[in-house]
């Protein structure tokens, strides 16, 4: 638990694996390119652990103290100290390099770095870096701080000892780890919840039945936590276009291939919650206390 984890990007991904590892005891440092984006990050892992508190799933003191493991830092070169960071910006090759980049030009060579990304290959972007064998991809499935799956993503040049390094770091958090050869499938995960979610979207889109209806069967007909529909509103359509358009160009098999309804919203800007709408509208915060 003593080993210091870096995460840099604080979007909804990154501030989850953040959290994640700040309750599990482990000390995190969270860094981004935008100071507003920085402070929004730790406001919001602080009122999600109030929530928990109200709920009973924590203690006040437990809560106090995973905000305390959460170091927010605003010079990437602080980010060395670490000896795992996380690259969890958005889902964008480009951003994505520059940022890796960056990260392989500060840190130390022995240092681990990953990427959680659910769609771009990782050895396109292990490219980006000159430590191949310590370059993997760490896949945390929304929301991170309470499923307990990794999908740990091996590039062609991984070595075992840094897949065994980061195994030991996340089984310590309480992670079940599941290690994929991304050159072969991609994440599993994506593979398994696109072939349910393309269909849900399909379903939807002939007028079959509502989103509601979509997700009330897959909550109350087969247990699902969270039905698909509300699912990529959460994670987000953008993601879910390039996660879908991804497993279809690796198999070309139809199932995978992105419903019209997808593509039409995703360039409509129509992206789920980050945007308050997707297939259900999300009111802002003031629009919520006015009600």
């Amino acid at each position: 638990m003593g080993h210091l984890t870096g995460v840099a990007g604080a979007g909804v991904m990154g501030g989850g694996i953040a959290l994640a590892a700040a309750l599990a005891g482990s000390p995190v440092l969270v860094w981004s390119r935008r100071e507003t984006t920085l402070r929004s990050c730790i406001d919001k892992c602080k009122k999600d652990l109030g929530r928990a508190v109200k709920k009973g799933w924590i203690d006040e003191v437990s809560a106090d103290e995973a905000v305390a493991r959460m170091q927010p830092v605003a010079d990437v070169r602080e980010l060395a100290a670490a000896d795992l960071v996380i690259e969890s910006v958005a889902e964008d090759l480009s951003v994505k390099t520059d940022v890796l980049t960056e990260l392989d030009r500060v840190c130390d060579e022995n240092t681990i770095l990953s990427t959680n990304t659910s769609s771009i290959s990782i050895d396109v972007l292990a490219g980006a870096t000159r430590r191949p064998q310590n370059f993997l991809g760490t896949h945390f499935i929304y929301p991170a701080p309470i499923r307990p799956l990794v999908e740990v993503l091996t590039g062609t040049k991984t070595s075992e000892e840094t897949v065994s390094r980061v195994r030991t770091r996340f089984e310590g958090w309480g992670k079940r780890c599941l290690v994929v050869e991304d050159g072969v499938s991609g994440p599993v995960v994506n593979r398994l919840f696109g072939v349910l979610a393309a269909e849900a979207m399909r379903l939807h889109e002939s007028g079959a039945a509502s989103a509601d209806d979509i997700d009330a069967i897959c909550e109350l007909g087969f247990g699902h936590a969270t039905g698909p529909l509300k699912s990529l509103d959460a994670v987000g359509l953008d993601v879910a276009l390039a996660s879908l358009e991804n497993a279809y160009e690796r198999t070309g098999q139809a199932v995978f291939e992105p419903p019209e309804i997808l593509a039409r919203m995703v360039s409509e800007g129509l992206l789920g919650r980050k945007s308050r709408k997707g297939f259900y509208e999300y009111p802002s915060t003031r629009e919520r206390r006015a009600d």
